[in-house]
């Protein structure tokens, strides 16, 4: 490394503790160090963001500097590596492990899958400059993955694109002390990543903004049809899935696919 340092934020009013407020006022900290003291190009600069607990492959950044360099529109991009949920998995109880080894084979499918809208998570990365025309991170929300896609989308009038790299990013499962403490970690992990669900309000009420006029109704629509089926029908999902044997027995598997799609 060409070196190593750490910024203490000083919350004021209107700022949420959290990962969000954290990283908007670092980002400024470290723009103003490398840019207007050591005197580096801001054009290139690429931000990673990630948590303590992430472990990243030994050509991570390699191939980050390989997409960064060869993609013609790199300051309208994201980077995603494959997150996985495996480096302490065999430490989370038989529930946990289940729900983890879920979660990574779904990150990936919706990485390769055509028909998937991607969005960032937890582990990613974009240029210095399109963080600058986004404000950098919104100091007052708890999400902050989505929530910086989402100002960089409307900051490009909707010319933004996450990009994968396939690489794993190690992520570590939630265990606490005991098994049940640690499906209650979980649980509240859980709980902590449902208030992204407060960007399909954001969505709503940016579409309708003038500054917004000029984005295609296209895009607009799938933004938000991105955030709603994460948030809102991912979650119905898994009940819908427990009940379908009663369902077919008892309604009948016309109404069953009747009710699954509503």
């Amino acid at each position: 490394f060409l070196s190593m340092k750490y910024t203490m934020h000083r919350m004021v009013a209107g700022e949420v503790a959290g990962k969000s407020s954290n990283e908007n006022w670092a980002m400024r900290c470290a723009t103003h160090h490398l840019v207007d003291e050591l005197g580096m190009r801001d054009d290139h600069i690429v931000l990673t963001t990630c948590d303590a607990d992430t472990y990243f492959h030994p050509q991570h950044f390699s191939a980050l500097s390989h997409a960064f360099c060869c993609d013609p529109k790199r300051y309208n991009r994201f980077w995603q590596g494959c997150t996985c949920f495996y480096p302490n998995i065999r430490q989370a109880p038989l529930l946990a492990r289940v729900r983890y080894t879920l979660l990574s084979v779904c990150f990936l499918g919706q990485q390769c899958s055509p028909m998937s809208y991607a969005l960032p998570f937890s582990v990613y990365s974009l240029s210095l400059r399109l963080a600058v025309r986004a404000s950098f991170w919104d100091p007052s929300v708890i999400p902050e993955d989505w929530h910086m896609y989402l100002r960089c989308f409307y900051a490009t009038e909707g010319d933004v694109k996450v990009m994968p790299l396939y690489l794993p990013v190690g992520c570590e499962c939630v265990v606490d002390k005991t098994p049940w403490s640690s499906l209650a970690a979980c649980y509240e992990q859980s709980k902590r990543w449902q208030w992204g669900a407060i960007d399909v309000g954001f969505i709503v009420l940016s579409n309708m903004k003038r500054k917004s006029a000029s984005l295609p109704l296209r895009r607009k629509l799938m933004v938000l049809f991105a955030a709603y089926e994460q948030h809102m029908m991912f979650n119905v999902m898994w009940v819908a899935l427990l009940l379908a044997p009663f369902s077919f027995h008892h309604l009948g598997s016309w109404r069953f696919f009747v009710w699954v799609a509503f």
